[in-house]
């Protein structure tokens, strides 16, 4: 699956963030690996910054996993970090070496 990064849906909160759906969307994941990868399992917890979004939202935000889960923001550090470097992990040893050198 190809996600056209220019097409993605973000849904804006009451301040200067926004939630992308599906989460799977805000994640750079290769396209061979199993989806959750399992470094992600357990960042799929119910969060309390639902409240962030207008009410209207909410049943967008909430139809992937029955709850708002942070790695759905925009600003998620752990959605940020898997994208570069949980993505990188999941790359054959040359692509890894020429990284981190």
């Amino acid at each position: 699956m190809r996600i056209d990064y220019n097409q993605i849906e973000v849904i804006p909160s009451k301040g200067k963030s926004g939630a992308v759906i599906p989460i799977r969307n805000n994640l750079i994941t290769p396209e061979s690996i199993n989806w959750p990868p399992m470094e992600l399992v357990s960042k799929f917890y119910k969060s309390e910054h639902l409240k962030d979004y207008e009410k209207k939202y909410h049943e967008e935000l909430i139809r992937e996993l029955g709850y708002y889960c942070d790695l759905e923001s925009i600003k998620s550090e752990d959605a940020i970090t898997w994208s570069l470097f949980g993505y990188i992990s999941k790359m054959d040893k040359e692509i890894q070496n020429n990284f981190y050198n």
